[in-house]
């Protein structure tokens, strides 16, 4: 595989882990706005405020790779996934479904990060 080649696949990879931070955000302000308990309200948007953050160190590094983050679609989904998700089941409005939702997508995210972990780095990212 020539150098251009690991390059782009980082690219994809970063580009597709700072999209999943930013729904994982989106998502985690929505389920913010419908828990009645505070602590749980802030909980969620602590993680959202968290996501947001890991998706602008990743974009930081694509563009030091010389890719650009991809355009947000209104109602902030992205503009294009190349890995699907799995549906989710349907929530329930009480507050241990919607955090046990949110525990599955994150088992998602945390195996999409180990994906791309074991791709060849430079040692500067």
């Amino acid at each position: 595989m020539t150098r251009i080649d690991v390059t782009d696949e980082l690219i994809v990879a970063l580009i597709e882990l700072s999209e999943l931070c930013k729904d994982r955000e989106q998502e985690y302000l929505a389920q913010a706005q419908r828990v009645p308990t505070r602590e749980v309200k802030e909980l969620f948007t602590w993680y959202a405020q968290r996501r947001a953050q890991e998706a602008s160190e990743l974009q930081g590094a694509l563009r030091r790779l010389g890719g650009e983050p991809l355009p947000r679609r209104s109602g902030g989904k992205i503009a294009f996934h190349t890995v699907a998700e799995p549906p989710s089941p349907p929530m329930r409005e009480d507050e241990t479904a919607m955090l046990s939702a949110c525990e599955r997508k994150e088992a998602i995210a945390i195996e999409r990060y180990e994906h791309a972990l074991e791709m060849s780095w430079p040692a500067d990212l």
